[in-house]
C-alpha cells in the first residue's frame, strides 16, 4: 500500500497489521514517530523505503529491525525472508528494507511461486487482535520495561540470524546472511559499506586483485540488529568505513559500529552522491597510504 504522507501510510498499515492482514508499506521517509510507535505496539510490520541512508539511519534507536540490500533479487528475497522473522511470537517487531539505489534501476531476478511463498509462512498469529464489532484500544508501551524487553529481542533476532538465513537457503537455494565477505580471509585491506554501491565495491575488489593486491569487501546486511560478529571478522586488518550519513558530533553512523573493533580504522563518508569504480578504487589506495585515522569526505 502506499499513501501520500509516510505517517499516514505506516499508521494504516499498522491498523490493517493490527486486524490480521499482511502488511508491506511502500514509503520513501519512514516517518520517525510513526515507526518508534509500530515498534512499541509489537507489530511485524515490514517497511520498504526508497530512500537515502541519511533518513534511515535516524531510525536507527527506533526498535526496528533495518536491512540494505544490493540488488532486486535481495530485495525480493528480504521481504520474504522477513515476514517470517518479524512474525515469529518471540519477534514482533517492524521491519524497514532499505533501497538505497537509483529507482530506475533495472535488473532481472527470480520470483518463487506463491505456493512456496505460503508454505514458508506460517499464518499470521499476533497477540493482539483488532475486531472492528468489538472497538478496542492498541497500546504503546514506553516502560522501561518494555524497551529492555525490546533490547533482549534484539539480541535474540542478532544470535539467530544464522538459524533464519539456514531456514531460507533449504527452501530457496540462496544465502541471506546478516553480513556478507568478500575475499577477506586473506585480506590485508578490507573496505567495510552496505547497500546498492557494494556491487560497484565488489568489482573494485576484483581489479586490485587481478594487480596482485589483497583487498577485501565487508558488506553489511541486517544494519539493525548490528552483526558485532562481523567487525571481529576484521579486527586485525586495515580497513576502511565507507557510509552515506552522518552523524554530526560523532562521525558516521557504520563507522561507529566498526572502529572499536577494528585496530586501523578509517573513515569515508558520501553524502548523496552515486560512486564508479574508480572511486572505490582510490578509497583502496587512500587506505592502503593511510598512516593515521582520519576521515575523508568524498
Amino acid at each position: 500500500m502506499a499513501c501520500p504522507s509516510s505517517a499516514e501510510a505506516i499508521s494504516a498499515g499498522a491498523a490493517m497489521l493490527s486486524a490480521g492482514k499482511r502488511v508491506l508499506v511502500v514509503t520513501k521517509e519512514p516517518d520517525i514517530i510513526a515507526v518508534k510507535n509500530t515498534a512499541q505496539s509489537r507489530l511485524p510490520l515490514l517497511i520498504f523505503a526508497a530512500s537515502y541512508p541519511e533518513d534511515i539511519m535516524a531510525l536507527r534507536d527506533t526498535g526496528a529491525i533495518i536491512v540494505f540490500c544490493f540488488s532486486n533479487q535481495e530485495l525480493f528475497d528480504t521481504i520474504v525472508q522477513f515476514f517470517r522473522i518479524c512474525e515469529d511470537g518471540k519477534v514482533l517487531l517492524p521491519c524497514i528494507i532499505v533501497w538505497d539505489g537509483p529507482v530506475s534501476y533495472s535488473e532481472p531476478f527470480v520470483v518463487v511461486s506463491d505456493q512456496m511463498i505460503k508454505n514458508f509462512l506460517p499464518q499470521l498469529r499476533l497477540p493482539q487482535k483488532l475486531d472492528v464489532k468489538r472497538p478496542s484500544f492498541l497500546g504503546i508501551d514506553e516502560t522501561k520495561d518494555f524497551r529492555q524487553q525490546e533490547f533482549k529481542i534484539m539480541e535474540s533476532v542478532s544470535k539467530n540470524m544464522s538459524v533464519f538465513d539456514d531456514n531460507w537457503k533449504r527452501k530457496f537455494k540462496r544465502p541471506l546472511p546478516a553480513y556478507e565477505k568478500y575475499m577477506c580471509d586473506d585480506a590485508e585491506f578490507v573496505l567495510v559499506t552496505y547497500g546498492y554501491h557494494s556491487n560497484t565495491a565488489k568489482a573494485a575488489v576484483d581489479t586490485l586483485r587481478a594487480q596482485g593486491k589483497k583487498a577485501g569487501l565487508l558488506r553489511i546486511r541486517v544494519f539493525r540488529p548490528f552483526p558485532a560478529a562481523s567487525a571481529s571478522e576484521i579486527s586485525q586488518k586495515k580497513v576502511a568505513v565507507l557510509d552515506f550519513a552522518v552523524s554530526p558530533g560523532s562521525g558516521s553512523p557504520l563507522y561507529q559500529e566498526i572502529k572499536t573493533a577494528a585496530k586501523f580504522c578509517i573513515s569515508f563518508i558520501s553524502f548523496q552522491k552515486y560512486l564508479s569504480e574508480k572511486d572505490f578504487l582510490e578509497i583502496f589506495s587512500r587506505l592502503e597510504k593511510s598512516e593515521k585515522e582520519e576521515v575523508f569526505w568524498l
